[in-house]
């Protein structure tokens, strides 16, 4: 079994193509993404005065990409369309930035590659930092890019959004 990494301001971009890429390679893919994006839901949500790492590890989140489009559950609850929102959009970055909230999620990431290793399959990362943090000895590398305004078309078809609000969330984000 084999580890890779897609990172890059365009991993995003067009979410049917890495589906096909993790297909065709026979690998697992994980969109690291989506999990910043489950921690920012929960502190939308369910924030109690803790902190949020520390909230976040009084919740079970499930990440299943067995389907070949990635399912996000937050306690059993399907949370996959909400974490997609614009509310969510708006505040991921601040969660992502959060030295607490990386540690877990690298851990995470780190675990879901150990479990899938383990069955004797190959994986694959999608996001920030993959090819330096968490996988940085990956044997697959690959690095994309896109122009902000590219970013913004592809999330605001996604969503359903508003392309100039997106830019402007992308670039005070980037």
């Amino acid at each position: 079994p084999e580890h890779g990494s897609l990172g890059g301001s365009a991993t995003g971009l067009l979410p049917i193509r890495r589906r096909q890429l993790a297909q065709e390679t026979g690998f697992e893919l994980l969109d690291t993404g989506a999990m910043y994006r489950a921690y920012a839901w929960l502190d939308l949500n369910y924030m109690y005065g803790e902190s949020l790492s520390e909230n976040i590890s009084k919740h079970r989140f499930d990440f299943d990409m067995s389907t070949g489009k990635m399912k996000v559950t937050c306690d059993g609850r399907d949370i996959t369309e909400e974490i997609r929102n614009l509310e969510v959009t708006a505040h991921v970055s601040k969660v992502a930035a959060d030295a607490n909230v990386r540690r877990i999620a690298v851990s995470q990431q780190q675990e879901f590659i150990a479990k899938e290793l383990s069955k004797g399959k190959s994986v694959i990362l999608e996001g920030r930092d993959i090819g330096t943090t968490v996988l940085p000895n990956a044997s697959i590398k690959f690095f994309l890019t896109a122009s902000p305004l590219k970013r913004a078309e592809r999330r605001a078809a996604e969503i359903d959004g508003d392309v100039s609000e997106i830019a402007k969330s992308i670039g005070e984000r980037d």
